[in-house]
C-alpha cells in the first residue's frame, strides 16, 4: 500500500512513538512509511501500518482550508526540515526528538500535524505544497545552514513561523533556540573549578555558507565569559579554520585547529577545549593520540548538544545537554500563542541546558 507523501499524523495519542514500539522499528521507519517512501521494505512497512491499524493511528485526508480564527479551533501545524530527504532526517537523534515533541504538542492543543522537508523548495526558491496549498495555518521550520533569509521571510509573509535552533538574520522571525550563552558559561565555570585557566574554544568556517547562528553565539559568549571567570584571555585561544567541504575532511579542519593550539609555548597551551559541537569534539579525541595527548590527563574535551554518541566516545564525551523533545513542545506553545495573537511582538525563545559530566574532563595539569 502506497502513502501520499506530506499526508497527515494526527496529533493524538497513539503517536509515532507508540507505532514504532509496537512494529519494533526505529521512529524513521514509522516515518518514512507513513510518509509513502519508497526505501522501505515491503515486509516491513505492512508491519508498520499493521501496527499504526491495531493502535488506531489513522491519517485526516489534507484539509482545504486553513484558517484559524478562534483558539478552540482545531488547527493544522506544519514541521519543515530543509533537507534533501525524509531519510537523512530520520536518521539524525536530534532531529527524532524535535519531531517527537513537536508531535507532542501539537497533541496537547488537540490539532494536527503535517511533517515534509523543503531542501529541493529551498534550492529552487519555491514554496512548499503545505504552504502554497492552504493546508496550514502555521510552520515550525528546521533550517539548515544554507536556507536563505530571503526564503525565510517569504514563507513568513504568507504563514506564521517558528524558527527551529536558528534566527534570521534581523531577528525579524520568531525562533526557539537553545541558550547557548548560559551553556557556555557552565562549561567555564565547569572548567574553572576544575583548574583550568587556559581554555581555547574551537569551531569551523564552512567556505560557501552563512556563519551558524548556534556557533556564532557559543564562541561570543566565550568571549563574553572567560575573562570575567578568571580564564586567560588570548586570541591565539579560539581557532575557527576554513574548511571547503569538497576537499577536506572535518579531521583534516579540526587538525588544523589543534595543530595552531600545540604551535602556543609549552607553558601557554591550553589545558582545556571548548568545542562548539560535539562532532568537532569527537574529531578532536580522535586526533589526540596522535600527537601524543592523553584525554583527559593532558587536555579536558567539552561538547555541545550531548548526541547519543557522547556516552560511547573514547573517553565519554563531557557535554551540554538540550532536551530536543522541550524544544518541539515550545516552538508548538508559540506558535499557537501566535496563532491566536497575530499582532504580537516577535520573540526568540531560549531553552536551558544542563551540563552531563563524562570522562573527558579531569583537573588541569598545572592546577
Amino acid at each position: 500500500m502506497k502513502m501520499k507523501a506530506d499526508s497527515f499524523i494526527p496529533a493524538a495519542k497513539p503517536r509515532l512513538r507508540d507505532v514504532a514500539e509496537k512494529a519494533d522499528v526505529s521512529i524513521g521507519t514509522v516515518s518514512r512509511v507513513l510518509n509513502g517512501k519508497a526505501d522501505v521494505a515491503e515486509d516491513l512497512a505492512e508491519r508498520v501500518l499493521l501496527a499504526a491499524r491495531s493502535l488506531g493511528y489513522t491519517r485526516r485526508a489534507p484539509a482545504a482550508q486553513a484558517t484559524v480564527q478562534a483558539s478552540n479551533d482545531v488547527a493544522v501545524i506544519g514541521y519543515l526540515v530543509d533537507s534533501p530527504n525524509l531519510a537523512r532526517v530520520t536518521a539524525d537523534p536530534f532531529l527524532q526528538h524535535f519531531l517527537i515533541g513537536i508531535e507532542d504538542g501539537v497533541n496537547r492543543n488537540n490539532g494536527h500535524l503535517l511533517f515534509a522537508t523543503c531542501g529541493e523548495e529551498v534550492a529552487r526558491g519555491a514554496i512548499p505544497a503545505m504552504v502554497a496549498e492552504n493546508r496550514v495555518q502555521g510552520v515550525i521550520l528546521k533550517p539548515s545552514p544554507t536556507t536563505s533569509d530571503t526564503w525565510i521571510r517569504k514563507l513568513n509573509e504568507l504563514v506564521p513561523v517558528i524558527m527551529l535552533m536558528n534566527s534570521s538574520e534581523d531577528r525579524s522571525i520568531f525562533s526557539v533556540m537553545c541558550d547557548n550563552y548560559a551553556a557556555t558559561y557552565q562549561i567555564l565555570r565547569y572548567l574553572r573549578e576544575l583548574g583550568h585557566r587556559r581554555i581555547a574554544f574551537l569551531s569551523v568556517d564552512d567556505l560557501g555558507q552563512a556563519p551558524s547562528v548556534l556557533h556564532f553565539e557559543r564562541m561570543d559568549a566565550y568571549r563574553k565569559y572567560a575573562g570575567s571567570l578568571g580564564c586567560v584571555e588570548d586570541p591565539a585561544y579560539i581557532q575557527v579554520p576554513t574548511r571547503d567541504h569538497g576537499r577536506e575532511t572535518l579531521s583534516e579542519v579540526i587538525e588544523k585547529g589543534l595543530k595552531n593550539l600545540l604551535a602556543l609555548g609549552k607553558g601557554e597551551r591550553p589545558t582545556a577545549v571548548v568545542c562548539a559541537t560535539d562532532t568537532y569534539a569527537f574529531a578532536l579525541l580522535a586526533l589526540a593520540g596522535r600527537y601524543g595527548i592523553e584525554v583527559p590527563r593532558d587536555l579536558s574535551v567539552v561538547g555541545y548538544m550531548n548526541i547519543d554518541t557522547c556516552e560511547h566516545s573514547v573517553p565519554p564525551l563531557t557535554s551540554v545537554s538540550l532536551s530536543g523533545d522541550e524544544v518541539g513542545r515550545v516552538a508548538v506553545n508559540l506558535l499557537y500563542e501566535r496563532l491566536q495573537n497575530p499582532s504580537m511582538m516577535v520573540r526568540h525563545v531560549s531553552v536551558g541546558t544542563r551540563l552531563v559530566e563524562r570522562l573527558s574532563c579531569a583537573p588541569a595539569p598545572d592546577s
